[in-house]
C-alpha cells in the first residue's frame, strides 16, 4: 500500500524506491508539490496521471513551476511504436 502524502505534510522525503500517493491537492497544487519535489531530490521524479489529457495538464503547470526542461511526457500509450506514423 503506498504511503498517503499531503501537501502541508512535512519531513524528508522517502527513500528511492517508495511509492507515495499524493491527495488533498486543488487546481495546480499537484504540479506545484511535484515542482517543489523534484528539486529537492537528487534523482528521477516520476508523475502517474489517471488519462492523456490530465499528464498533458501535469507537463504544463509542472514546466510553468519548474521550467520547461525540467518536465518530459512520456508518449500515449495508443502509439503504437511499429505503426508507420507514430
Amino acid at each position: 500500500m503506498p504511503a498517503v502524502l499531503s501537501p502541508d505534510s512535512s519531513g524528508p522525503p522517502a527513500p528511492a524506491g517508495t511509492r507515495s500517493l499524493l491527495g488533498n491537492c486543488h487546481g495546480a497544487g499537484v504540479a506545484l508539490y511535484a515542482s517543489e519535489l523534484s528539486s529537492s531530490l537528487d534523482g528521477l521524479l516520476v508523475v502517474v496521471a489517471p488519462d492523456v489529457a490530465a499528464a498533458e495538464t501535469l507537463e504544463h503547470e509542472i514546466a510553468f513551476f519548474a521550467g520547461h526542461d525540467s518536465v518530459r511526457l512520456y508518449a500515449d500509450p495508443e502509439s503504437l511504436p511499429y505503426d508507420a506514423f507514430s
